[in-house]
């Protein structure tokens, strides 16, 4: 019995070692732990400071995006609003003009002439004092390029258009041998021009459109 109690004595004093050796371990371990906690609860209040920072911006580039935006809205305004000017004061330059379309081009003509032949075929009585301007301008028919009549007084341009659209002309009423229409109009310019070409497909189209519908109504009651 003597014999194994040093024995006994020695296994619990190394078990005794060996428990501190692993309670130190283990103490390290948990440091370790702790430290890697630290370090990811630091890590996330940055992270979250910098989302939050970068949320502030996200804001901030909103606010400034709308700003920019209603800017832009403005300046499209602006601009449609100029540009209805300059369609404005481009159209009135042109208040005393009138455009003559399809009279064939000759080499020797006089566009006085032709302009005193136009009111003598109109029933209107035309002088030369009364013309400012007259000019040929290129066309999409190169053989007949338009001719800008500008009055000194918008009366007299007046009293033209008028006369105009009670007679019908035509090349040969200026000595030509082609029977082909004379126009003689407002003197548009191109945005206003366009509009009104656009303006008279849509009553020819309304008035096809009415015209059909008529008749299918009245295939139908025949039916």
């Amino acid at each position: 019995m003597s014999d194994k109690a040093p024995s006994i004595v020695k296994e619990l004093a190394k078990m005794l070692h060996d428990l501190t050796a692993k309670f130190g371990k283990l103490d390290t371990d948990v440091q370790e732990v702790k430290k890697s906690i630290t370090f990811v609860s630091d890590s996330f209040d940055a992270f979250k400071t910098t989302l939050e920072s970068v949320g502030t911006d996200v804001q901030s580039l909103r606010k400034e995006h709308e700003s920019l935006k209603t800017e832009n809205n403005e300046l499209k305004k602006e601009l449609a609003a100029a540009k209805a000017d300059i369609i404005e004061l481009k159209q009135y330059s042109r208040q005393n003009n009138v455009e003559i379309k399809g009279m064939p081009f000759d080499p020797k003509e006089r566009l006085e002439d032709t302009v005193q032949t136009l009111g003598t075929k109109l029933n209107i009585e035309l002088h030369n004092s009364e013309i400012d301007v007259i000019h040929r301008v290129p066309s999409k028919d190169k053989e007949k390029p338009n001719i800008i009549v500008r009055f000194v007084l918008r009366s007299s341009r007046s009293k033209v258009l008028e006369a105009a659209r009670k007679k019908r002309l035509t090349a040969i009423d200026f000595g030509f041998t082609e029977d082909t229409p004379i126009y003689v109009n407002e003197h548009l310019c191109v945005k206003k021009k366009s509009a009104a070409r656009e303006s008279h497909t849509l009553a020819q189209r309304t008035r096809v459109e009415i015209f059909m519908g008529q008749r299918r109504k009245n295939t139908c009651a025949q039916d």
